[in-house]
């Protein structure tokens, strides 16, 4: 089933915001834009979010919401599938770029430590709207989803991802 969220977060009285303007939307979670080159488009992008469907923004997201997680794991050490982490991407392409962006590039140095791919589903209900928002204007285009409870969430694929086959991701 699919789930607009404005219907869904109506009954939700904090995020009335979605039905403010997004100039009120940015300051309301926390007004930091430094992802933007100006203020015009941080209020783009806000607008494009509400309005876009899913996977994208925060439109037709269906009841179960499939999201991923990368996870960098040293030598010797496993997935914690109870504390899988509260950031995700809503798409699994993972590219040199993406991955020194968000600095696991330069981390990922020894021969035994391992990339994963998690593909996770949760609920809707289990998107931090507010901190989503928040966390787009400082890292726009990662299409992340920050989500509120870790323990809420279901791991339903693992694939390891290998530095020397990167570039074909």
């Amino acid at each position: 089933m699919i789930t607009k969220i404005s219907e869904y977060l109506k009954h939700y009285e904090k995020y009335e915001l979605l039905n403010k303007s997004a100039d009120d939307i940015i300051n309301h979670v926390g007004g930091d834009i430094s992802g933007f080159n100006s203020k015009e488009d941080a209020i783009e992008e806000i607008e494009y979010l509400i309005s876009a469907d899913f996977p994208d923004g925060l439109n037709n997201i269906p009841d179960k919401v499939i999201l991923y997680r990368v996870v960098l794991i040293e030598d010797g050490e496993s997935i914690n599938e109870e504390k899988v982490g509260e950031h995700f991407i809503s798409y699994p392409n993972i590219d040199r770029g993406f991955l020194e962006k968000i600095g696991l590039w330069d981390n990922w140095d020894k021969d035994n430590d391992k990339l994963w791919l998690l593909e996770c589903e949760t609920n809707v209900d289990n998107i931090d709207l507010e901190r989503t928002l928040g966390n787009r204007l400082l890292y726009p285009r990662e299409n992340e989803f920050t989500l509120k409870n870790e323990k809420k969430i279901k791991i339903i694929n693992k694939k390891e991802i290998f530095k020397k086959n990167i570039s074909i991701l």
